[in-house]
């Protein structure tokens, strides 16, 4: 199987895996309402981040440094899990508790991201949006597929 192959079956496992929550406008109907990310918004992923830490009260420790310390350090546990293992390794979806811990960890650096843009008022949205328009620029499509190289050693 190819490497981009495996990549798509790992990224239809999540997908598939993620819980759903009785949608409050929903309750008459009976349906209930995912919680991917086709049905949440950026906002309600800052707000949920925001609830979270102010019902603990720890607003005083979110500090920017705290939040970018805490960004690295579940980074590291996030590398940890793929410590020793080949590109294919890496890449396998057959055992679920792996997926389990990926997922874990990565929700920990987002949220630790969420909490950044919140303290510091961030817009996710545009941050992303900008910063994907100057890569445009930097790392043209016709001079970069397939190949990546710093711009000025090509």
């Amino acid at each position: 199987m190819l490497v981009a192959e495996r990549a798509s079956d790992f990224r239809k496992t999540y997908r598939l895996n993620y819980p759903t929550k009785n949608c409050s406008d929903c309750s008459a109907s009976g349906k209930r309402m995912t919680r991917n990310d086709n049905d949440t918004t950026v906002v309600d992923l800052k707000n949920s981040v925001s609830k979270f830490v102010k019902d603990r009260e720890w607003g005083r420790f979110h500090t920017p440094r705290n939040l970018a310390e805490s960004i690295c350090i579940e980074s590291a546990e996030l590398l940890e899990i793929f410590q020793w293992s080949t590109e294919e390794d890496s890449l396998s979806t057959s055992d679920q508790s792996t997926v389990r811990k990926v997922e874990d960890e990565l929700a920990d650096v987002l949220i630790y991201c969420v909490g950044l843009a919140n303290v510091v008022g961030i817009d996710i949205t545009t941050a992303i949006l900008n910063k994907m328009e100057r890569n445009e620029e930097k790392y043209p499509a016709d001079r970069y597929k397939g190949t990546y190289s710093k711009p000025g050693n090509r």
